[in-house]
């Protein structure tokens, strides 16, 4: 089972246009984007939070900060001579002292060390909302990583996002 939670949010050929002509309001992936994951998250996740059930990333969700916002999730169980779970869960926020700059992260289940680690994934300077934040990012993120992904399950989800 795979699912996307991405709302279908438009970003007019006119307004992307408009903007490249002003340096300031010029939209642009950064680099940077472990820089800046640090910066919105400036502490280690604490010991006493669980993250070692596959069914539950909640408790690391609520150390996200409060703008973040779940834009889409995927959840798989992949089966080859083995079986895994595959559970990733996407977020987007806006970086602390920053204006118009959003990152892309996600919480992943991984499932070879049984537990749940938090990634940083790309960030975008220049847009106006979160929802144009979530769909660039997430489009981008999508792009770059489909050609590794394989014929599975994780292929046709980011294909589902690129499309």
């Amino acid at each position: 089972m795979t699912s996307s939670g991405i709302k279908n949010f438009y970003i007019s050929e006119e307004d992307l246009e408009m903007r490249i002509g002003n340096p300031e309001d010029r939209v642009h992936f950064l680099e940077n984007c472990d820089d800046l994951f640090d910066m919105v998250f400036k502490e280690q996740i604490p010991d006493e939070i669980n993250v070692g059930n596959p069914n539950d990333h909640f408790e690391l969700e609520e150390l996200n900060p409060t703008d973040a916002i779940q834009i889409s999730e995927y959840d798989a169980e992949t089966y080859n001579w083995t079986s895994w779970i595959e559970k990733t869960y996407f977020y987007c926020c806006s970086v602390p002292g920053m204006t118009k700059t959003y990152l892309l992260f996600s919480i992943d289940w991984d499932d070879n060390w049984g537990n749940w680690v938090r990634l940083p994934l790309c960030a975008i300077k220049g847009v106006v909302s979160y929802e144009e934040a979530s769909k660039l990012l997430l489009i981008k993120f999508a792009k770059e990583s489909v050609d590794d992904a394989g014929d599975g399950p994780w292929g046709e989800f980011l294909e589902q996002l690129v499309s």
